[in-house]
């Protein structure tokens, strides 16, 4: 389906802002980025407005990337297959809440070593203008559709504009950049557990019988990996309400977001971030943490003291922590039995921090099983 119009605002002299792909604005594992104290908001009284019509939409099937123009808009590609590479200019429509759009400063490339930089001197995807830009190959045109390599823009991204790329224009040889730029970027580890979900092996109906989400309401899935549960509850919770997801695995978060996007979620908030570390929540705003099948990983790290607390900073009072785990029985499917934890042994680690059980355990399929706490305090 087309996306719409795309309402700006700006100065009376519009420019664009760039971004491209690997950066992450305020997530706790990249160092916390700022955001401006009040800073006026698109389209605040004084500022003129625009409007952008987008032309087209990023279309992946597997591996190919299409670019589907608008077909009363295909007469404006002729030419274009005599360059081999084009600018394509889109939004970050996963992106577009007032909280990224007031990020000012990010550390780049979600690493901390680099400096923290205001986002206009970064390609970062948090920006008062969601506006991206990338450098793609052109592989080929086919009536309204343009088919490149090399674009990091999501499933469905509203395209912008096209432009050629031009040798002589956009190539500077003698251009300048500082040191975090041209550094090799060091491969991040896998974080234990990236990759595995408990999400196909559950009773979904009994699950999610027990947990008794409500539309409006507010769910943290802490060590969201892909995103199953989170896509799972996300009509339960509705357009109303806003689902925290996080995990410190950035491939699994922007399958989420990708997964997010097609399906039209906007209350999804997904996150790279280490659950261990501040969380990019303020205390008090959670209903429902989940952690499925996360926990043992976490105890295994010797991060889950870190967690907990984070946890128990985000619930409100009287919120419900609800951790899956797996039985403590021989596997396959799930972790080797010397990691896995017994009701006795969850209930025991998470009553320090605040946390009353509301009941035995519930089995919520074969190899599974499900413990709810209420956060104590007013």
């Amino acid at each position: 389906m087309m996306t719409g119009i795309i309402c700006l605002a700006g100065m009376s002299s519009p420019g664009g802002a760039a971004g491209d792909r690997g950066e992450r604005g305020n997530s706790p594992n990249s160092g916390k980025s700022e955001t401006g104290g009040s800073p006026k908001a698109p389209g605040a009284s004084g500022d003129k407005s625009f409007t952008l019509y987008p032309i087209g939409r990023v279309n992946r099937a597997g591996d190919r990337i299409f670019l589907e123009i608008k077909p009363e808009l295909a007469p404006a590609l002729d030419g274009l297959t005599g360059f081999s590479h084009l600018w394509v200019l889109y939004w970050f429509h996963g992106n577009d809440t007032p909280e990224e759009r007031r990020t000012l400063k990010v550390h780049p490339r979600r690493d901390p070593a680099n400096p923290l930089t205001g986002v206009f001197a970064t390609r970062a995807p948090v920006r008062p203008n969601l506006i991206g830009m990338c450098a793609c190959r052109l592989v080929k045109v086919s009536g309204n559709l343009v088919e490149v390599t090399g674009l990091d823009a999501l499933q469905d991204s509203p395209i912008l504009d096209l432009k050629p790329y031009i040798p002589g224009n956009d190539a500077i040889p003698e251009a300048r950049a500082p040191a975090w730029v041209t550094k090799e970027k060091e491969p991040q580890p896998k974080p234990p557990g990236a990759g595995r979900s408990s999400f196909d092996l559950i009773d979904g109906a009994r699950f999610f019988a027990e947990m008794s989400l409500q539309p409006g309401s507010t769910l943290l899935d802490l060590g969201c990996g892909p995103g199953f549960y989170t896509l799972a509850a996300a009509d339960t919770i509705g357009p109303g309400g806003l689902i925290y997801a996080i995990d410190l695995w950035g491939e699994g978060i922007a399958r989420l977001k990708e997964q997010a996007a097609a399906r039209g979620y906007r209350q999804i908030r997904a996150v790279v971030a280490d659950a261990s570390q501040e969380l990019p929540i303020k205390a008090g705003r959670v209903d429902v943490c989940l952690m499925a099948t996360v926990l043992h990983d976490l105890v295994e790290a010797g991060t889950a003291r870190g967690a907990l607390t984070q946890v128990a900073r985000v619930l409100k009072p009287g919120g419900t922590l609800a951790i899956v785990e797996f039985k403590k029985i021989e596997g396959p499917p799930g972790p080797p039995l010397k990691i896995r934890m017994t009701p006795a042994e969850v209930e025991r680690l998470a009553t320090p921090y605040g946390f009353r059980p509301m009941g035995p355990a519930v089995e919520v399929g074969p190899y599974n099983y499900l413990l709810r706490f209420v956060k104590e305090g007013k």
